[in-house]
């Protein structure tokens, strides 16, 4: 008789179950719904502008090539000695490619200020990542704007920093931002593709920036020293390249 009831008991335990109803005691809870896919964020490189401004950026590089190669002996020697500027800016082909490929340029250093944070105000964050390039370009636009409007002003007060010379040293700081980008583009390009953290990437960009500014302050001070004394020098460099400097990087952090 206790066997009978044994097998009795397990058939039931095999009945037909209504969904939800709990076979083994106890309460079964199914979904009620399918779950929600998470919401993947954007990369950078995913908005339309930057990607469109990095295709821009590499066709033109590639077209301009030919002419950075031909120009790479006076750029690189411009860094470390100053006689290589001069000699650039005595052959008018070589200065207009020279010219044309700082144009070429502007573009990915915008795009490389836009990737790694490196200009950043408030008044900025309405653009987000997919046109905050934007920004960067403007910016750029006033740095020059104003480092143009205080070289007229300097050059009507002082006859000397209106020579040939003063405006050699000037034009020399496209030499620099050429190599710069070119040099920046050569770490952040392969690092980034290694998955290096882009904070990582970022402090170095900023190692590599400011090490060539220092070297065009020294360059563009040596040029400035074969017409004009060392204090006036010095106040021209405050001028001219710290005053527009200083003003971006106040904007970037207090505004």
């Amino acid at each position: 008789m206790f066997l009978l009831q044994v097998i009795s008991q397990a058939f039931d335990s095999l009945a037909v179950h209504a969904p939800g109803e709990p076979v083994l005691g106890g309460t079964l809870m199914l979904p009620t719904s399918a779950p929600l896919p998470l919401e993947v964020q954007p990369q950078w490189i995913d908005y339309p502008l930057n990607w469109i401004g990095v295709s821009v950026s590499a066709v033109l590089f590639i077209i301009s090539l030919k002419m950075f190669v031909e120009l790479l002996p006076y750029l690189w020697g411009g860094m470390w000695w100053e006689k290589m500027i001069l000699n650039l800016e005595a052959s008018v082909s070589k200065t207009r490619d020279r010219n044309r490929l700082f144009s070429v340029c502007i573009l990915p250093f915008c795009l490389l200020v836009s990737k790694y944070h490196f200009f950043t105000p408030r008044f900025m964050a309405p653009l987000g990542e997919g046109l905050s390039v934007l920004g960067v370009v403007g910016a750029v636009a006033a740095f020059f704007l104003l480092r143009w409007l205080i070289s007229i002003i300097i050059s009507s007060q002082d006859p000397k920093m209106s020579s040939e010379r003063a405006k050699v040293s000037s034009r020399s700081i496209m030499n620099f931002w050429i190599m710069g980008c070119v040099g920046c583009g050569i770490v952040a390009i392969p690092l980034s593709s290694l998955g290096v953290n882009t904070l990582t990437i970022r402090h170095i960009l900023i190692v590599i920036g400011i090490f060539i500014y220092l070297l065009f302050l020294v360059r563009r001070t040596q040029i400035l020293l074969n017409f004009c004394n060392h204090l006036k020098a010095f106040l021209y460099l405050c001028a001219l390249e710290l005053i527009p400097l200083a003003a971006m990087v106040a904007t970037g952090l207090f505004l």
